[in-house]
């Protein structure tokens, strides 16, 4: 058994640095055919070579967040307590920025090109297509390698819940241990007053009628399958590359075409035109990736999550929740979702009853991570002193504004 496993923890190791080579291998690549690009462009006097070398920019941009932020998000931190898991959306932020400024420069060049009309060098013209043709030779590598590692992760990840599965025991065949893959909770501050995060021990809820409650293991699958921050970067980091692609395709036949129509008196736009054309879809690319980004770090709810009607269903279908009040949902990066509330039972005898039903609800939703601070205000209301939409705990004035 020590045979094996030392094995197996070798070929691991022996993976995880082969795809780490392939990466920096496609790294070295782009960044070193953005200064190609560069040269050339200056030389043949073409903007459309200068755009596609901007976005063969953005491309080693995304590939050195695929590699340098999955390695921080691991990292632990006792100052910042959820870690470095924000470091993807950070990098992806600073790249679409750095990206969109170098865009308006490449914009104005090609407007300037539009009005005052600056040929391409004719007797170059075989650099400027050559430069197009090598640059979607190293872009179709590039798919080929990264397509390659995502393959792997996913086959890999198929074995890993092959091997949990062998192992798990007989009775929870019918039953999906819930939060399976993630350990978000498991690093939560010590602080918060009642935190239901999942667990490995993690059990299916029993309800009132005695009946056991199983998740959908295909919609729980369909979850967890996302959750792989290391895949996402990569998958990024493939769109990029595929959408330069694209860009070398435009310079390629922009150049055929000023060879096949020479004399003609338009084909001095279609350089600047490609330029334009090129921009106009790393902008279309960019924009999304920018605001998805820009939500995650304003702690934004999920696009896909109606807070208001998830706080009404919560307590429609959990028996047991009377009210809920101080309700928050933000995304702590693309795949964790953290949430908070006010929960408020009768007594704290219901209330154990009732966490369970509660984590399973939010679980359901995608949400592994709750934090729930109950209230359990029965004599307080028969009594008439607390009003049924009132906070029990409620700040003082001074401190609301902070919360």
């Amino acid at each position: 058994m020590a045979h094996h496993k030392h094995s197996h923890q070798e070929g691991k190791s022996f993976l995880h640095a082969s795809k780490t080579c392939r990466l920096g291998t496609v790294l070295v690549l782009t960044i070193g055919f953005f200064f190609v690009e560069l040269i050339c462009g200056y030389i043949v006097h073409s903007v459309a070579i200068f755009a596609d070398a901007i976005h063969m920019l953005s491309d080693s941009g995304a590939l050195i967040i695929a590699m340098v932020s999955v390695r921080i998000s691991k990292r632990k931190s006792a100052k910042n307590t959820f870690g470095w898991v924000r470091a993807q959306e950070l990098g992806a932020m600073v790249n679409c920025i750095l990206l969109m400024s170098l865009c308006f420069t490449i914009l104005v060049q090609a407007v300037k090109r539009l009005i005052s009309i600056e040929p391409v060098e004719r007797d170059k013209l075989t650099l400027y297509i050559v430069v197009g043709i090598i640059g979607l030779a190293i872009n179709l590598m590039a798919l080929i390698i990264l397509r390659g590692d995502m393959a792997h992760g996913h086959s890999h990840g198929s074995n890993k819940n092959k091997s949990k599965d062998k192992h798990d025991n007989k009775k929870d065949e019918d039953s999906v241990e819930i939060g399976e893959g993630e350990h978000l909770c498991d690093d939560e501050p010590a602080d918060t007053v009642v935190n239901h995060g999942h667990s490995h021990d993690s059990k299916p809820s029993t309800l009132d009628n005695g009946k056991t409650k199983n998740v959908d293991k295909k919609s729980e699958k369909k979850k967890r399958k996302g959750l792989d921050g290391g895949q996402m970067n990569i998958r990024g980091a493939f769109l990029h590359v595929l959408n330069d692609a694209l860009g070398s395709v435009i310079v390629v036949l922009a150049g055929l075409a000023i060879r096949q129509w020479p004399d003609k008196a338009w084909i001095n736009y279609i350089d600047p035109i490609a330029s334009l054309l090129m921009l106009s879809m790393i902008v279309v690319f960019t924009i999304p990736l920018l605001r998805e980004a820009a939500l995650v770090l304003l702690q934004t709810a999920p696009m896909h999550i109606e807070v208001a009607d998830l706080q009404k269903r919560l307590v429609e279908q959990v028996p047991g929740v009377l009210a809920v009040h101080e309700f928050h949902v933000w995304q702590l990066s693309g795949s964790k979702i953290i949430a908070s509330a006010h929960i408020r039972c009768h007594n704290l005898s219901e209330y154990m009853a009732v966490a369970e039903q509660v984590k399973d609800f939010f679980h359901k939703e995608g949400i592994h991570s709750t934090t729930i601070q109950p209230e359990f205000i029965d004599q307080e209301i028969i009594s008439g002193t607390v009003d049924d939409k009132e906070c029990i705990l409620e700040c003082l004035k001074d401190c609301s504004m902070n919360t």
